[in-house]
């Protein structure tokens, strides 16, 4: 990616910032933000006052980096890590050396300068917005099929297409059937039988010739005919070679599979009818999304048909498995379509409210201490029964995840604000505001967060309810330690930092292409090969939904990629990678969102053409090119466009119809030169 204006502007904007970092360093280091007493005493005033010599001999100057603290010569130059100039760092041979490596103390004027804040850890219940993506379907449980209950020909279909609305009852097929002929012969034969026997007189004769007439009502029972047509056949007192079959259900026939004049045998499906007063939504949840989603849950959804409109449904089912290709689980949600408002394949977003407890269980007020189906949530009752629809036995609602009627202490979570919190990758620390008699004193600490709920995060260990952490002013302790070399955010307990020579450090950093695909990938370089991985398969989705004409697919995965490319940016492993990922993101997210926002499949497939060239680029500089095709249609949008697939076919996404195949795979993309472009 050769962008010689891009780049010499970003080499500007990083020595500026370069710059005012570390003229922000020195201002830090000169205003006293490392460890200092507040009392002034005698001894200090005429310690003060030695000859330079005195003091020269009693100090010892060492050179640091203040991105790099562990970078620690004793002359100046260069820091061999990023460039920057070394900032110089006065130890005095007097230095308090009980001081915790971790802690730090500021006066009084200091503290007011960079704005401290605290506030105490606590036991509380917080709540946490998750939202997600997904498209209505059809309610699977709705779904009937009108079959031939016997063997013959159709000779009218009263519905001719599929879409039709009918109601339960309502005729739908003429069927021609020699066997229902026959079966209405002997019924008739029996009742006549009956009707000659003596009135009133039981015996071996009249109960055969009973048990005859009900043999033959059964046969006509179970090859279709309704209580109605039988009791028509009766009083009519004549075979018919026909037979009229009725709707099963009432609903919309979806599928219609059978034509005049067809033959068919017992079991032969005619049509397809879903009843559409009940839909499903299938949801897709991340895995960190997991831990907020319960059976049970109500969750809000809006949908582009009705803007600004909010459906409510309830969770059904969280499938068991997760997709290995999006890295989703399946939520199915059921929605009450009595109105016949929602259409299946509509594309939704959704919300859930969850209020966090302990052990990723949910406080739900409405459903404490309430018994629920296991099979519809719908069905809640507020003592041990039977569900309405299935009659299952209802379970209570604490077997499935939700906190009890009268939760104890220990069932709210110990949380902490978000901006407490400095986070690099796997570490999480938190500055403590320690209460000494000479005033507060700040110690960094390491800790285990669990998941982020909203504005907290929960703590898993490393605090305990009544610290106080500081929730602003962090980051500046933070620089203020790197600046003294001491264990930061920046620094990795694991990582030895005794190193002296620059050839060593440069080994340790392993800035180069090759760390996402070293064996011992670190977990920040795992977790961001993986949402590259994921914006590659939203794209190849993207593309596939575009080559099978479904628009609303296409902008489904679209929504998804833009959301995994914003979650990137958190996860950056190196400075060289975020150097090459700020110039791919607003391009990236600008064509994964306007697919997504796209009003029919034309505008989608203007703005894949951008998206193609961007995910190119993503790939190539990523190396994530391999089992990666680039193909050409000469023909598309007048100048030709390319696009890149999962497969070695031609698979164009720009145009409908036979020319699907128009155009050539260019080859391999980790084969192709940035020249072939």
């Amino acid at each position: 990616m050769t962008h010689s204006k891009t780049q010499n502007l970003g080499k500007r904007l990083r020595t500026f910032l370069l710059i005012v970092v570390a003229l922000v360093g020195g201002w830090y280091l000169r205003a006293g933000l490392a460890p200092v007493q507040t009392a002034t005493t005698t001894e200090d005033a005429s310690s003060s006052a030695l000859p330079n010599a005195a003091q020269e001999a009693e100090s010892s100057t060492v050179w640091s980096c203040s991105m790099h603290p562990q970078i620690q010569l004793s002359e100046f130059g260069p820091c061999p890590l990023c460039g920057m100039d070394l900032i110089p760092i006065e130890r005095s041979a007097n230095s308090d050396e009980s001081e915790a490596e971790r802690q730090i103390k500021l006066s009084a004027t200091d503290r007011a300068r960079i704005r401290i804040q605290s506030e105490p850890v606590e036991r509380r219940f917080v709540e946490a917005d998750i939202r997600l993506f997904g498209k209505v379907q059809v309610d699977e449980s709705r779904l009937a099929s009108l079959t031939a209950w016997a063997p013959g020909r159709l000779d009218r279909l009263f519905v001719d297409y599929t879409g039709v609305e009918v109601a339960a009852g309502e005729h739908m097929v003429s069927l021609y059937s020699p066997k229902i002929y026959t079966d209405q012969t002997a019924l008739l034969s029996a009742l006549d039988a009956q009707r000659s026997l003596p009135l009133n007189v039981i015996n071996a004769e009249s109960t055969a010739v009973s048990a005859t007439v009900d043999a033959a009502r059964e046969r006509l029972r179970q090859v279709g005919l309704s209580a109605e047509q039988l009791k028509e056949i009766e009083e009519r007192g004549t075979p018919s070679d026909h037979i009229t079959i009725n709707a099963p259900i009432g609903g919309v026939v979806v599928h219609k599979n059978g034509r005049p004049g067809m033959y068919v045998e017992e079991g032969t499906r005619i049509y397809t009818i879903a009843d559409l007063s009940r839909l499903w939504l299938l949801l897709d949840a991340y895995e960190s999304d997991l831990a907020w989603l319960h059976y049970g849950q109500v969750v809000e959804f809006t949908a582009e048909a009705y803007p600004g409109e909010v459906f409510v449904g309830t969770i059904s089912f969280i499938s068991r498995e997760l997709d290995p290709k999006t890295q989703t689980v399946k939520v199915r949600v059921n929605l009450d379509n009595s109105e016949g408002r929602l259409k299946p394949g509509m594309f939704a977003r959704a919300v859930v409210r969850t209020k966090v407890a302990t052990r990723g269980r949910v406080m739900d007020r409405s459903l404490t201490g309430k018994w629920i189906c296991s099979m519809h949530p719908e069905i809640v009752r507020s003592e041990f029964g039977h569900c309405d629809l299935c009659e299952m036995d209802l379970v209570t609602t604490e077997s499935l995840g939700y906190v009890p009627a009268n939760p104890d202490d220990q069932e709210m979570p110990l949380v902490i604000p978000v901006t407490a919190a400095l986070r690099t990758g796997r570490r999480a620390i938190v500055y403590l505001e320690l209460e000494t008699e000479d005033g507060p004193v700040y110690e960094g600490r390491e800790i285990m967060l669990g998941p982020r709920a909203g504005d907290w995060y929960l703590v898993e260990s490393g605090l305990q309810e009544g610290d106080r952490v500081v929730t602003n002013g962090n980051f500046k302790l933070d620089s203020a330690l790197q600046i003294l070399a001491k264990p930061s955010m920046m620094s990795d307990t694991d990582h030895n930092h005794e190193h002296e020579g620059e050839d060593e450090l440069r080994h340790d950093v392993r800035i180069n292409r090759d760390f996402l695909r070293a064996e011992d990938l670190t977990v920040d370089q795992v977790r961001f090969r993986a949402e590259l991985l994921e914006m590659r398969s939203a794209y190849f989705e993207v593309h596939f939904s575009l080559f099978t004409d479904d628009h609303a697919s296409a902008k489904l995965w679209a929504t998804m990629g833009a959301a995994s490319v914003k979650r990137t940016r958190t996860i950056i492993p190196s400075i060289e990678a975020r150097e090459a990922w700020n110039q791919l993101e607003p391009d990236l997210i600008e064509s994964f969102e306007a697919i997504g926002d796209s009003i029919d499949v034309a505008r989608a497939r203007t703005e894949f053409v951008r998206l193609s060239s961007v995910m190119r680029s993503l790939l190539k500089e990523f190396d994530l090119d391999a089992k990666t095709y680039e193909a050409e249609c000469p023909m598309a949008f007048d100048d030709g466009a390319r696009w890149l697939q999962s497969s070695d076919a031609v698979q164009n996404p720009y145009f409908d119809g036979y020319m699907k195949a128009c155009g050539t795979v260019l080859g391999e993309l980790s084969d192709l030169n940035d020249s072939d472009e």
